[in-house]
């Protein structure tokens, strides 16, 4: 049986039988990794937005420019009072997570030398 005799049988598949892999767009802009939780959208020849799983395993959403410039984030990355561009050398990422000494939340920047910074905690 050719693909055009199985696409003329199923008239449309249900979501919840869609469990893994890849699912693209007949003109390839969008495209679904069901395994990776990432859907992707490109201009025919690169990637234009992200959303879900980033190339260093954060979640969030990205929107880059015609040139691939990243132009949108899904972290807030700064420098000491300043908001500044993703992958400058003073950019950082601001994050909550748990002092393990006390237990109690904190707000951190995590900065690209590897050096954290403690903002904020609760008392």
């Amino acid at each position: 049986m050719s693909q055009d005799d199985v696409d003329s049988l199923i008239e449309g598949v249900s979501g919840s039988k869609i469990t893994s892999g890849i699912s693209r767009s007949k003109d390839g802009l969008l495209r679904i990794d069901w395994d990776k939780g990432t859907i992707e959208i490109s201009d025919g020849a690169k990637e234009i937005m992200r959303l879900g799983k980033m190339d260093d395993g954060t979640r969030g959403f990205k929107l880059l420019d015609s040139k691939g410039n990243q132009i949108s984030v899904s972290m807030i990355e700064l420098k000491m009072g300043t908001t500044v561009l993703p992958g400058q050398s003073n950019a950082g990422r601001l994050f909550i997570d748990r002092n393990p000494n006390n237990g109690k939340n904190r707000l951190r920047v995590q900065f690209s030398t590897g050096d954290p910074l403690t903002i904020a905690s609760q008392l």
